[in-house]
């Protein structure tokens, strides 16, 4: 089979669509598909969280086991649980939610300071320098604009998907552990092709960024960034110190979990098991793993029921071929 899908698809949500019923099914239900794709309540806990402007694990409605979720490791956990899933989307939508702030927050005393206004700091804890806490501020920014541009590996930025609700980020999430590694284990195939012996998926491999990229991109316009650059700028802001998130609010717990969860998203996708699944998934063949088949995944722009782009039609033309084979005979 082929999953072939479109996640700006202006009819058919991502998060309803057949890609993501099938990586949810696969990741968090171990192939059920009933009640797949329906919006979900998220827990009272993340809500009320959201409404007091607090972190994910500070509102008194928070039970006290969920100050202890920890992103799963990789190979010790196969798979993400619900829990571990909702609790990424939440601590993802509160990164944004306080960058946001602080954003407009920056831009209120360049305004004033431009006005020529004399303001008093009020970005930070009382007890840091002004200087210090608004660089404190920026960085949770910068930090947002990179984890909010994270590439899922099936066409939607994380962003996006914080945007549209905590069952689209689950839906983000599993799409990508589910058909992102066939994306990352084509890519390794592509550039080991002359090669001989075992194909190793490699951190350069989730770089879907076309050649020449950086000449197209814009302060307002930029490509995706890959899974490992991301976890590279949000260690690079955090410095594995909690007192680097004086600004306000907080968001050193909610950081350190979406760096722990892309972690293991890399060392999932690169593992010699992950990338075998894929390319038997990818080339119809039969998995050595015993895994739940996924289909060959085609991730397509060309939004709803129109024309295939010439590119698409050459990946499609390609995948048909493969799954007819030399003899002309049918594969099933």
């Amino acid at each position: 089979k082929v999953v072939a899908t479109d996640p700006a698809d202006a009819i058919i949500a991502d998060a309803s669509s057949l890609k993501a019923g099938v990586a949810l099914a696969r990741e968090i239900t171990k192939g059920a598909t009933k009640g797949i794709g329906w919006c979900t309540e998220t827990p009272i806990e993340y809500r009320m969280a959201d409404w007091e402007n607090v972190g994910v694990n500070d509102s008194k409605y928070t039970p006290p086991q969920n100050s202890r979720i920890q992103a799963p490791i990789w190979p010790s956990d196969k798979h993400i649980s619900l829990q571990e899933a909702v609790h990424f989307a939440a601590c993802a939508r509160r990164i944004g939610k306080a960058a946001t702030t602080a954003k407009r927050q920056l831009a209120k005393r360049s305004e004033e300071e431009e006005e020529g206004v004399e303001v008093s700091v009020s970005l930070g804890s009382e007890s840091s320098s002004g200087s210090n806490v608004i660089q404190t501020t920026k960085d949770l920014v910068n930090m947002w604009a990179a984890l909010s541009c994270c590439d899922g590996l099936c066409g939607c930025p994380l962003g996006s998907a914080v945007k549209s609700g905590s069952e689209c980020t689950v839906a983000w999430l599993c799409s990508a552990v589910t058909f992102g590694s066939q994306i990352v284990a084509a890519s390794a195939e592509r550039r080991i092709s002359n090669s001989k012996g075992d194909i190793v998926a490699v951190d350069q491999d989730f770089d879907t960024r076309p050649k020449g990229y950086t000449s197209s991109e814009t302060d307002h316009l930029m490509h995706a960034k890959p899974i490992p650059e991301v976890i590279a700028a949000l260690k690079q802001y955090l410095n594995g110190d909690e007192s680097s998130s004086l600004g306000v609010p907080n968001v050193f717990a909610e950081v350190r979990y979406c760096i722990g969860m892309l972690e293991y998203i890399v060392a999932r996708l690169i593992s010699k098991s992950s990338v075998t699944a894929a390319l038997d998934s990818r080339h119809f063949r039969d998995s050595s793993t015993r895994t739940m088949c996924t289909g060959s995944f085609l991730p397509l722009h060309c939004g709803h029921n129109n024309q295939f782009s010439v590119d698409e039609r050459r990946a499609l033309m390609k995948i048909l071929q493969e799954a007819v084979g030399s003899d002309g005979s049918i594969m099933v």
